[in-house]
């Protein structure tokens, strides 16, 4: 290891790293946030729980949305608000300092000050970073906290690694910077299992590409104990917070036995044949109403009001809105006081649903306590039309989009997103918005030099993963001629190539099971992976 590259070893490169980044910050600080009030289920839902936060409150009094989404990011909202940093400035500059932490901690495996610096340019500039929601959608979305946590735990990964021969000090300070970005990682969304291949990967890596002679396993352990604190701590407070407010101790409902007894439940039901994208038809809740007691409770609800907003005139639920209705049901039948008596409700549900399956009062498939719908041969073929088109989609980078869109309501409807995020808001029929006509043309100047430079990078981008796996595969195959294993940066390459496949694997199984969605959205976590897989196999090679 290079003694002088401990640093970010980008010093013959410095302007232009600081070209790069104050670039970036001044073009993405023309999009504007997207005041979208009734978005119960995104913006407004994290806007409102991080102002309860910001009053001290938590997240405020127990309803069907308090703890139905990790808190990650409206604990983030509320710590922006409270330093005074817009909130788009902070996820921005999150991320920018996510691209530097990364390059730094690979820097000693590195070639030279070049190759760090295009590894920074690369990730700050992929045109995902700066990728606007479309209409009906808007920006105030855990992405945009969750991709540069994805990239700071990969970075206390690498850190780990890479600062093994350093100080105690300086190895303990990647050690936490790893546990507390994957403890804000795990609180942020609930999928987050995705991210644990990478991080066995790496861990191996550390064994595997490290001479053995160099350090006592007690060396190599330690900082990695105390990531381990450092990762847990958080999560339990969090845990023991919500238990003092919601008397539950867990992060969000959707991870409890309870509520993933019932939903399976409900939906191994076989009444009549399975419909496309819903897993509970009105056939089957008609007859599940007749066995459980403690469902029917929710008939007047889900087959009445509830179920005309999320299912419409024929409540006919997908699967993304079925989960909300069964939410707003129990919270609105009663049982909705705190998370512990709603949660009761979900036990008796599982209960008495699986008990009538298991009996045969019901026709039913086997026990499944998750959400992923039974099987079937429509599932099986969607996947097998779907799966290249929607891999091309992803790999190539496509729906780079960094216009803004409109968004709604009147002037003092949006208050809670002007207020909270601090920031210029995209103009609606109902607010035309406060910008000079010379501003706003300014704003778009940017904007649309954002879309050209996106329509560019995209295709360099999708280059750098193709000759990627190009370079992996043959690296692969030497390393297995020579029986030597590769270096360090193939396995950053592969732990990147196996979470983007995990996120990939995912989002197709939604497309295919629950809902088509072709959104950017459902990948921006993993697209700056497949820059550092496809760069990471480039630079071993």
């Amino acid at each position: 290891m290079n003694p002088a590259a401990g640093a970010f070893g980008l010093r013959r490169y410095a302007v232009l790293a600081a070209v790069l980044s104050l670039s970036y910050l001044w073009l993405v600080s023309a999009q504007p946030v997207f005041g979208l009030p009734g978005s119960n289920l995104d913006d407004e839902m994290f806007l409102s729980l991080a102002r309860n936060l910001v009053m001290g409150k938590w997240l405020g009094a127990y309803s069907q949305y308090t703890l139905a989404k990790g808190c990650g990011y409206p604990l983030f909202i509320a710590a922006a608000f409270r330093l005074g940093v817009p909130l788009p400035l902070a996820e921005h500059g999150l991320y920018l300092a996510s691209c530097w932490m990364c390059v730094r901690a690979l820097r000693p495996v590195l070639h030279n000050d070049a190759w760090a610096l295009g590894l920074f340019a690369a990730l700050l500039w992929q045109p995902m970073s700066y990728w606007l929601d479309g209409p009906g959608g808007g920006n105030i979305l855990r992405q945009n906290l969750y991709t540069p946590l994805t990239l700071l735990v990969f970075a206390g990964m690498a850190g780990c690694h890479t600062r093994r021969r350093a100080a105690a000090p300086v190895r303990a300070g990647w050690a936490l910077l790893l546990g507390f970005s994957l403890s804000w990682f795990w609180i942020t969304r609930e999928e987050s299992v995705w991210i644990v291949p990478g991080i066995l990967l790496l861990a191996a890596a550390t064994t595997i590409a490290g001479p053995r002679s160099e350090a006592s396993w007690r060396s190599r352990l330690w900082p990695y104990l105390i990531a381990g604190v450092a990762a847990v701590g958080p999560v339990l407070s969090v845990c023991a917070i919500n238990h003092r407010h919601y008397g539950w101790f867990g992060t969000v409902e959707s991870r409890s036995p309870e509520f993933l007894e019932a939903y399976g439940a409900l939906s191994r039901v076989r009444v009549e044949p399975p419909e496309d994208f819903v897993p509970v038809t009105r056939a089957t809740r008609l007859a599940i109403y007749k066995v459980s007691p403690a469902f029917a409770e929710l008939r007047p609800l889900l087959e009445g009001k509830v179920g005309g907003e999320f299912g419409g005139p024929d409540r006919r639920f997908n699967a993304g809105m079925w989960q909300w209705a069964l939410r707003e049901s129990v919270v609105a039948s009663g049982h909705g006081t705190s998370a512990a008596a709603a949660l009761d409700l979900y036990r008796r549900i599982g209960d008495e649903v699986n008990a009538a399956c298991d009996s045969g009062l019901l026709p039913a498939g086997p026990r499944h306590d998750w959400f992923l719908p039974a099987w079937s041969a429509s599932v099986t073929r969607r996947l097998r039309e779907q799966f290249r088109p929607y891999l091309l989609h992803f790999v190539l980078f496509e729906g780079v989009n960094a216009r803004a869109h409109r968004g709604n309501g009147t002037f003092q409807e949006q208050a809670l997103f002007r207020d909270l995020t601090g920031w210029h808001l995209a103009p609606s029929d109902r607010a035309p918005g406060l910008a000079t006509p010379a501003q706003k043309a300014y704003r778009d100047w940017r904007m649309g030099a954002l879309q050209q430079i996106g329509s560019i990078v995209r295709w360099i981008c999708a280059a750098l993963v193709g000759l990627g796996m190009v370079a992996w595969i043959a690296r692969l195959g030497s390393a297995v001629r020579r029986r030597r294993a590769p270096g360090y940066l193939w396995w950053i390459s592969t732990a990147a190539l196996a979470c983007s496949a995990c996120v990939f694997g995912i989002a197709l199984l939604v497309h295919v099971t629950a809902w088509a969605d072709w959104r950017p959205l459902r990948f921006m976590e993993a697209y700056p992976l497949l820059v550092l897989f496809g760069f990471g196999a480039l630079a071993e090679s």
